[in-house]
């Protein structure tokens, strides 16, 4: 037995431990990996049904609130017409013409 015999032994021995420990970071890994991709994949569908709300929520309230503010909005613009020629004919009537 002699230092060369000590050396090889060591080698030997880190050599088997590091093939182990490898193995064993590879299958934690792939573990790992697997329980991810479980729960990425529950994102997804998720991530999905929240779009489709999302764009139901727009269809059915978004566009009516948009569509009644239109409305509000071209009777706001007829009665300042309105008034326009209302307060044109007052002026008139006042400056006697």
């Amino acid at each position: 037995m002699t230092i060369g015999w000590f050396r090889d032994l060591v080698i030997i021995i880190f050599g088997l431990v590091g093939a182990g420990f490898l193995i064993f970071v590879a299958v934690m890994a792939l573990s790992l990996f697997r329980r991810l991709r479980v729960i990425l994949d529950s994102l997804k569908v998720t991530s999905a049904n929240i779009e489709d709300i999302s764009s139901v929520a727009r269809e059915q309230i978004v566009q009516p609130i948009v569509q009644v503010g239109s409305v509000f909005r071209s009777i706001a613009g007829w009665i300042e017409i309105i008034g326009g020629f209302l307060k044109r004919s007052k002026k008139e009537v006042s400056d006697g013409k």
